[in-house]
């Protein structure tokens, strides 16, 4: 799992792991408040889109 930030307004975050379908909705909010957290995002919305990685990133 790892993640990137796409974009500012409002701040949103792509995570990218290996099976989407396995990443819980719980552990997307314990990401969202961590993100808020470290970087006091207290109060904005936070944007997670979640993908899978490619075949050739899983290969890496």
């Amino acid at each position: 799992l790892y993640s990137t930030q796409v974009g500012v307004q409002p701040p949103s975050f792509v995570l990218f792991a290996n099976n989407a379908d396995l990443l819980k909705d719980s552990y997307k909010r314990y990401i969202e408040n961590k993100l808020r957290e470290a970087f006091g995002f207290f109060g904005t919305p936070i944007k997670i889109s979640v993908r899978e990685r490619s075949e050739k990133e899983k290969n890496k």
